[in-house]
Formats: structure tokens, sequence, C-alpha cells
């Protein structure tokens, strides 16, 4: 994990892909897309089974060691209708029974619009873009954050393009790394869930890149475009 001061606050950033808020106790995810290895395999895709449950898992890990008492999601919870097999609506709903007294509130994405919100006995609060926590505003799409009433706040949190760094060793090979991504006003998480893809990042001057490895977190330098 790595500490940062932003917007006045301090984060820690965790290399399960998480961002804690201390003073709210609020860890901050973004695109677990549950139940997207279920719909491939509905669509006749083979894919692994197991990441569903790897995924709360490592959830439940990061709320134990952050001490957390609240979790904002940055959209897409589940990532479509067809995802929401029994077998993987049977384990989010044994994850939330162990967490009963955890706050969850899911900020609605495009993939949640057709996936549906989770089941009410969840107890999960549910809200459209943006929710304003000042000096923060939570968002899922950068592009609706920066025309949200970040006025009120500031600084934003997002999630949607699974922001990744793209890593060069010296012999000319490279690796793509998920990454936390900072500007000056707004913050964008990797995609909390593992069946996920990534979207290589172009950043500015100022901006700051954090990679994330399966055990830490680095700043990286950036060349600016």
């Amino acid at each position: 994990m790595l500490s940062i001061l932003w917007g006045g606050q301090r984060l820690t950033l965790y290399s399960g892909r998480a961002v804690h808020w201390r003073r709210a106790k609020t860890l901050i995810v973004a695109d677990p897309h549950f139940g997207k290895a279920a719909a491939f395999r509905n669509h006749g895709i083979p894919v692994p089974a197991g990441t569903t449950q790897a995924d709360v898992n490592r959830l439940s890990a990061l709320l134990a060691v952050s001490g957390a008492k609240r979790l904002i999601v940055l959209g897409d919870f589940l990532h479509h209708r067809t995802g929401r097999a029994p077998g993987t609506m049977a384990t989010l709903q044994a994850w939330r029974e162990e967490h009963p007294s955890l706050e969850i509130i899911l900020i609605r994405g495009n993939h949640d619009d057709h996936a549906g919100d989770p089941p009410p006995e969840w107890n999960f609060h549910c809200v459209d873009e943006p929710f304003i926590d000042a000096p923060f505003a939570f968002c899922h799409d950068p592009l609706s954050a920066q025309h949200s009433a970040l006025s009120t706040s500031g600084f934003s949190f997002t999630g949607h393009i699974h922001p990744c760094a793209i890593l060069h060793d010296s012999d000319g090979s490279s690796v793509r790394a998920p990454c936390f991504y900072f500007s000056q006003h707004h913050a964008t998480l990797p995609a909390f869930g593992t069946f996920t893809g990534a979207h290589p990042i172009r950043p500015r001057n100022g901006d700051r890149i954090f990679a994330v490895s399966p055990d830490s977190v680095t700043e990286i330098a950036t060349v600016a475009r």
C-alpha cells in the first residue's frame, strides 16, 4: 500500500485495487463487473470459473485491513443481466451476509443500466452520478465527472476506463499494469474485477501514475504528451 495526500485528504492506495479515504472510513473501488465470466459462459465462451469468489475474498481482506465502515462502488457492480447466474448471486449474497453492517453506496454505471441494481435484500444504496461527499464527487464516467456539480467539491473519483500504464524494460519489452491515475482534480481507479480489460492512459504534465502489482503500489515516472 501507499499513502498520499490529495484534495486535502489522506488516502491509502492498496495493491488490491482500492482506495481508503481515512477520514471517512470509506473504501472506494471501481468496476468489479461481477458475473462477467458467467455472462461469457452463458454465451458459449469457455472462461475459468471462480473469479467472483476470489474477488469478494480480496474485498473482504481490504475491508479488514483498512477498517472501513463504508464501501463506495464507482459503477459496474454487476456486468450484465446474463451474468446473474445462481452461483454468482449466491456467492455475492453470502459475502453481503458476512458484512451486514457495512454501508454500501453504488454509483450506477453503464453496465448497471443493463444488469439492474443488486437485489433489495442486499441493502445497497444505489444512486446516479454524481454522489457528493465533500470535498469529493464520486462518478462512474470521467466525462460525467467533468460536467457534474464539481464546483461544490472540486475533486472527483471515477472508474469506467480501466486505466493501465505501459511499463518498458531496457531490453525493449513492455508490460501493462493496472494503475491509479491522478490529475490535479480528478482520479481514476483501476478496475477491481480480475476478469476485465485495461485501457492505456496518456498522462499530461503534472499527472501522477501509481502502477499496481499483486503485492505493491509504485509511483512511476511519466512522459507527458
